[in-house]
């Protein structure tokens, strides 16, 4: 009698068993929330313009069945801007952007999906809340000026620099969807308008008349290029995800390089990715 309830209980255990791994799995819902706070980087050099940008993102970003996802964010930037001898001006300066708060949005459309890979079509904007002030760290005369006495503290004084940007991309992304990991490729347009505001008084004035130089009220530090970027986005269970990406781009006169780091965090859990 124990043997045969025995056998009766394993047999009912396994049918049950059975019966739930041939269950389908359960649709993703039709509207879900994560969060998405990373740090990136973005370095830019050139004949005459060198860049250092670093940045800390939080966006909320809401989904509607993985095929629609808009993720308005609050992102904290700070710059280094190196000018050589900019627009041929006879003097080589540092600039440094204090941390600064600017507002976006991206936008992603799941377009196509074939076996396992996702053709996404995205969309970004950003701009900032204000001006940013940027701090003189160096200033080095070149040319006719070279031998001139520059005293940095004093020419902190007398010239005063404003940065001014916004920027917008757009892209398609080719995304692999296996299991756990999600690579993707993405190719896409960039256009970052960023002009310095530079302002001199009259001693500053007089200096630069000394070497014949009339300087430009802005100098363009922005950049435009199509652009391409490698990544991987990895599940770690429960709706947590980790999205690592990066971007080489050598050209005939500039090199530029970027790199970003994610954390996922579910605001709803459930499937889906």
């Amino acid at each position: 009698m124990k043997l045969t309830a025995a056998i009766a209980f394993v047999a009912a255990f396994g049918v049950s068993s059975v019966a739930r791994a041939q269950e389908p799995p359960a649709p993703p819902p039709d509207f879900s929330a994560r969060l998405e706070t990373g740090f990136g980087t973005w370095v830019s050099r050139g004949s005459d313009t060198n860049i250092l940008q670093m940045r800390f993102t939080l966006a909320p970003e809401f989904s509607y069945r993985d095929r629609l996802r808009i993720a308005p964010f609050v992102r904290m930037t700070t710059t280094d801007i190196e000018l050589l001898q900019k627009n041929g001006l006879p003097f080589d300066a540092s600039l440094s952007l204090p941390w600064q708060p600017s507002l976006g949005a991206r936008i992603s459309v799941d377009m196509v999906q074939f076996w396992q890979l996702h053709l996404i079509a995205m969309g970004e904007f950003e701009f900032p809340l204000g001006e940013n002030r940027a701090w003189l760290s160096s200033f080095t005369p070149r040319g006719e000026i070279a031998d001139a006495p520059v005293n940095i503290d004093s020419l902190r004084n007398h010239v005063m620099v404003d940065h001014r940007w916004r920027s917008v991309q757009g892209n398609l992304r080719l995304l692999g969807d296996f299991g756990w990991w999600h690579p993707y490729v993405d190719l896409g347009y960039m256009y970052v308008d960023s002009r310095l505001a530079v302002k001199f008084d009259a001693e500053a004035s007089d200096l630069l008349a000394t070497a014949n130089a009339t300087p430009a009220r802005f100098y363009n530090s922005g950049e435009s290029t199509f652009f391409y970027m490698l990544g991987s986005e990895f599940d770690l269970g429960r709706g947590f995800g980790l999205r690592l990406n990066a971007t080489f781009l050598p050209t005939s006169d500039r090199v530029f390089f970027a790199g970003e780091a994610n954390l996922l965090i579910p605001l709803t859990f459930g499937p889906g990715r």
